[in-house]
């Protein structure tokens, strides 16, 4: 799995966010991932108006990406790691930085 396609993935995941649509954004979750969810959603900006990413990069086996979402009064670094899974790339965890 290369860093431009889950790049492309992890911006399409955080339009999703910005747009609003969580349930989009979810089906890039893995079980695991959706567990580690909830905390990081509590830290994002309400209504998130924009999404970075601001960096890609290969960790051994795995893909991190930190994306900024942007609110009116505040921000939130969200650091995922994604990883092929069934020949997908899918976010296996996640926390805000």
């Amino acid at each position: 799995m290369d860093e431009s396609t889950v790049r492309e993935h992890a911006e399409a995941h955080g339009q999703a966010m910005a747009g609003g649509d969580v349930n989009r954004a979810a089906q890039d979750l893995t079980e695991d991932a959706r567990v580690q969810a909830g905390p990081v959603m509590k830290a994002l900006p309400r209504p998130i108006t924009s999404a970075e990413v601001l960096d890609v990069r290969t960790d051994a086996e795995v893909v991190v990406v930190n994306i900024l979402y942007s609110g009116t009064d505040s921000k939130a670094t969200v650091e995922s790691r994604w990883a092929d899974v069934d020949g997908k790339p899918m976010i296996v965890g996640l926390q805000t930085i």
